[in-house]
C-alpha cells in the first residue's frame, strides 16, 4: 500500500511538473498544460463536443483522465482510466480485456504519445498492451485519426 501510495505521489508530482502553460476549454475551466499538448486537447475535446451525445460515454486511454477532466465528460464505467505500462503489468491484459467488455464506451480515443521517459517504452501499441490494442481494434471502429506534432491520435466508435 505505501508503494502504491508513494508511486501515485510521484505521478501526481510529474503531472504537476508537466504544467506549464494555460489552458481554458470550457468556462471556468482554466489550468495549466504543457505547450505541445494543447492543440491536441482542444481538437478532441472540440470533436466530443461536436459529435459525441450527451449520454454515449467515452474513454480516452492510454492516460485518459486529464482528457477526461479537460473535456468535462465521465469515461465509461469501470475501474479503467489509465492503461500505461504499470498498469498493464499490475493487472494484465486479460483482466483489463475483461472490463473493457464489461463497460464499452460509446467513443474510444488512443493518443499515443511517447511515453519513453516516464515507462522506458516506446508507447501504447507500439512495444505494450498488445492483447489490449487488438481487442480495440476488433470493438471499435476508427472515425477520426491526426496527428499534431509528434503526437498521433485516433477516436473510434463501438462497432
Amino acid at each position: 500500500m505505501t508503494a502504491l501510495v508513494f508511486y501515485f505521489g510521484i505521478l501526481g508530482y510529474h503531472i504537476t511538473a508537466q504544467l506549464t502553460r494555460p489552458v481554458a476549454l470550457a468556462p471556468n475551466k482554466v489550468w495549466q498544460l504543457q505547450m505541445v499538448y494543447i492543440p491536441v486537447v482542444k481538437d478532441i475535446t472540440g470533436f466530443i463536443e461536436k459529435n459525441v451525445g450527451e449520454n454515449q460515454t467515452v474513454s480516452i486511454y492510454p492516460e485518459g483522465y486529464v482528457f477526461n477532466f479537460y473535456s468535462g465528460r465521465k469515461p465509461a464505467g469501470g475501474t479503467l482510466y489509465n492503461l500505461t505500462l504499470p498498469y498493464i503489468e499490475t493487472f494484465g491484459e486479460e483482466k483489463i480485456i475483461e472490463e473493457l467488455k464489461k463497460h464499452p464506451a460509446d467513443y474510444l480515443i488512443l493518443v499515443h504519445n511517447d511515453l519513453w521517459g516516464s515507462y522506458g517504452t516506446k508507447g501504447f501499441c507500439v512495444d505494450y498492451a498488445f492483447d489490449v490494442c487488438k481487442y480495440f481494434d476488433q470493438a471499435y471502429d476508427t472515425v477520426y485519426y491526426k496527428s499534431l506534432g509528434d503526437i498521433p491520435y485516433s477516436i473510434r466508435v463501438k462497432k
